[in-house]
Formats: structure tokens, C-alpha cells, sequence
């Protein structure tokens, strides 16, 4: 976890924008994330 941490903050990505991209990840299915996808 340490390098992962370590690689968000030199990429200059917040990890308040990590934590609420995985927590909307949480709130769908895998089927609804695929359906969704573009088609092609």
C-alpha cells in the first residue's frame, strides 16, 4: 500500500479522488459496469 500511496502523490492525484471513485465502484454491480461500457 505504502508504493501505491507513494506513486498517487507523485502523480499529483488526491486520494480523496481514489476513495470516492472506489466507493462508487462499490455501489454497482459488475454486470451494470460492463453493460454500461460502450459497445464496439
Amino acid at each position: 500500500i505504502y508504493h501505491w500511496l507513494v506513486v498517487l502523490g507523485l502523480s499529483g492525484v488526491p486520494l480523496s479522488d481514489v476513495l470516492r471513485e472506489l466507493e462508487g465502484r462499490t455501489r454497482r454491480s459488475g454486470i451494470a459496469e460492463k453493460a454500461s461500457r460502450p459497445k464496439g
